[in-house]
């Protein structure tokens, strides 16, 4: 909360007052409330001005403090004086930062007193003991005002169990009641009851498929003889949660460790609770699921579960989850050469590294050695393997030309191990940073090397040809060309395109870019779908020259392209001049041998094929064998005459 420092002056006298109010608004808005205050420049001519803005309370109280040091202000400090005496019994009010009160010459009145209210209702200080014997009724932190069954009123501690039970009536101190109310002799009993009635009303409407009848007291729900137990006392954002949840079941905590004592798992219950877990971490964003007292509340048995983990492998909880979720049956080990050392796990990125801490530094993969290799083959430059410098680690990075490689291996960046989330906050993270990234599949590297190599050496500046779009010709491509040049040249191979626009340099296609429309509403509208060149050739202007030929000949309104962040980071649209549209969202494949496009496993072709229709798609495609992994994302970008 901010705090205004502001100055009142009168502009006779020429004195001038220092305090401050809660928040940043124009003091003129500001109604200030300080009666000290306000009786000093009661009747006078006076000028508000601000001083400064503080961060919170505390930020204005130093800020006041400092003030104070100069003898021409009069400050009036946020914080309240407290009652002292002195020795020869002298009472008066100062600061808790006054010298004489901080050595000890003066002791505070109250201090180790309660204020509360006697019989008579009359405020009073009286020492705890006194307090805690429950005959002065009041507001204290651990203590409530109550009533029994023969309306006798007391104070209780808030933990005592005829409080929490519902046996004692909880009493709201303070409370007004409307005029008419109180001329037609309307009590306070009969308002509690009607108040009572409201409430059960309006929860049956929230809570239509719950059939008792609902209290509140003291802000937490009371469910009478709920179970043999007695009656149940919630938090009521606890019952939303389990209401909503509607598969878990309403247990007081009595029931509930019996329940998880008796209860046993057929192998099914433990896949569908396996099932569950897993979607609830998908729709989880603030690693609550993780937390074990959010589980014991909540999903008891799937805690059960993870709590037995726990204690079979001697794991820490957030392991034991990791464990449960990908069913493991032992615990994983170095992949280093004939090793079978255990391998620790990350709390933080939640997943088995690689390698034990014995051969942590040979952590590097075949192929991603081969693309460390290749790199240093044709780059004499500064390489940096496992940078980490920056915070989060990457595989490969340049820092001549703030270029950093990341290999990706498929099994080991499936949603097994990696956060859905993973690829994509590392890019942005660099991104912001001024260092683009650059994403290698494992798939990519064993099946389009030589075009992984192509694209490589054009983010380094070494392609082999080099050609000036100002020497080529433009010409239509037909789609069996198209197809050819988009699969041998375009990461992610062929689309379909009803314009294809190539540049050719003696006679052979070197770039290609092409475009499909559709209407939208009245409006036509084109999309961007490919462009590339010649594995190994830079052609130098080549994409401004097509896009400009394509609005010349298709006179288009509007354009709009989706940029692949495995490989982009929108440089080319920048010249293009098209316009950043923001983030599209997550992408994912399903990973066996290799990835495939999410669009041939849709929910309705799995069905067709025979599929479980009660099942979800990530129940199924798990059945089968399959692993989600999840992509940067891409960013989309419109272009508009």
């Amino acid at each position: 909360m901010k705090y205004t420092i502001y100055q009142i002056e009168e502009l006779e006298s020429k004195k001038k007052y220092i305090s401050a109010y809660i928040g940043t608004r124009n003091i003129n808005e500001v109604r200030l409330s300080r009666k000290d205050l306000l009786d000093l420049i009661k009747n006078k001519k006076i000028s508000k001005t601000i001083i400064s803005i503080e961060k919170d309370k505390l930020s204005a109280e130093q800020k006041l403090k400092e003030l104070n040091k100069n003898l021409d202000l009069q400050i009036f400090r946020i914080d309240k004086k407290i009652p002292v005496q002195d020795s020869l019994g002298n009472i008066s009010k100062v600061y808790k930062d006054n010298p004489k009160y901080i050595s000890g010459e003066l002791f505070h009145i109250n201090k180790g007193m309660v204020i509360c209210k006697d019989k008579q209702g009359i405020n009073k200080y009286i020492k705890r003991d006194i307090w805690m014997k429950g005959e002065h009724t009041g507001i204290m932190k651990n203590r409530v005002t109550v009533k029994d069954s023969s309306n006798n009123t007391f104070s209780v501690d808030k933990n005592d169990m005829n409080y929490k039970s519902g046996k004692y009536t909880f009493i709201s101190l303070g409370t007004t009641f409307k005029k008419s109310k109180q001329k037609t002799g309307f009590k306070q009993n009969n308002y509690n009851t009607l108040r009572q009635k409201k409430l059960m009303k309006k929860y049956k409407k929230m809570y239509p498929n719950f059939n008792l009848d609902i209290r509140s007291i003291n802000g937490k729900l009371l469910i009478e003889k709920y179970c043999e137990h007695g009656n149940l006392y919630i938090n009521k954002n606890k019952f939303d949660t389990i209401y909503n949840i509607n598969e878990e079941l309403l247990y007081c905590d009595k029931c509930k460790e019996r329940e998880l004592l008796e209860k046993e798992f057929s192998i099914n219950e433990i896949n569908n609770l396996r099932n569950k877990f897993k979607n609830i971490i998908a729709n989880d964003k603030s690693n609550c699921v993780y937390k074990k007292d959010y589980l014991y509340d909540y999903y008891p048995f799937i805690f059960k579960l993870i709590n037995n983990i726990s204690i079979y492998f001697n794991r820490d909880w957030i392991e034991s989850c990791f464990i449960f979720k990908n069913s493991l049956l032992k615990l994983p080990t170095c992949e280093y050469d004939k090793c079978n050392e255990f391998v620790s796990f990350s709390n933080t990125a939640k997943h088995y590294n690689l390698y034990c801490d014995k051969h942590s530094t040979c952590s590097i993969s075949s192929l991603e050695k081969e693309i460390v290799e290749f790199i240093h083959f044709v780059y004499k430059k500064e390489i940096i393997e496992n940078y980490r410098k920056l915070g989060k680690e990457l595989d490969i990075f340049l820092p001549d030309i703030n270029l950093g490689i990341e290999f990706n291996g498929l099994y080991w960046h499936s949603d097994k191990f990696k956060d859905k989330n993973y690829h994509y906050d590392k890019w942005k993270y660099y991104n912001e940073k001024g260092i683009k990234i650059i994403t290698i599949w494992e798939d990519d590297w064993n099946l389009k090397q030589n075009l992984v190599k192509s694209i490589l050496l054009n983010q380094l500046s070494l392609n082999e040809n080099k050609i000036y779009a100002r020497k080529t010709i433009i010409k239509e491509v037909d789609y069996k060309d198209s197809k050819y040049f988009l699969e041998k040249n375009h990461i992610q191979g062929n689309c379909q395109a009803s314009i294809r626009l190539g540049l050719y340099y003696n006679n052979e296609l070197v770039s290609l870019m092409t475009f499909g429309k559709r209407n939208i509403g009245k409006k036509l509208q084109f999309e961007l779908l490919r462009f590339c060149n010649k594995q190994n050739t830079g052609v130098v202007g080549g994409a401004s020259k097509l896009f400009k030929h394509f609005n010349n000949q298709f006179k288009p309104t509007k354009v709009i392209s989706y940029a692949n962040l495995d490989i982009s980071n929108g440089k080319l649209y920048d010249i293009l001049r098209f316009e950043n549209k923001g983030h599209t969202g997550l992408n994912y494949w399903w990973v066996k041998d290799k990835r495939y496009s999410r669009n041939k496993f849709m929910k309705h072709k799995l069905v067709a094929e025979g599929a479980n229709p009660k099942k979800t798609e990530d129940e199924i495609m798990s059945e089968r064998g399959y692993n989600k992994i999840y992509g940067s994302g891409n960013i989309k970008y419109t272009y508009e005459v």
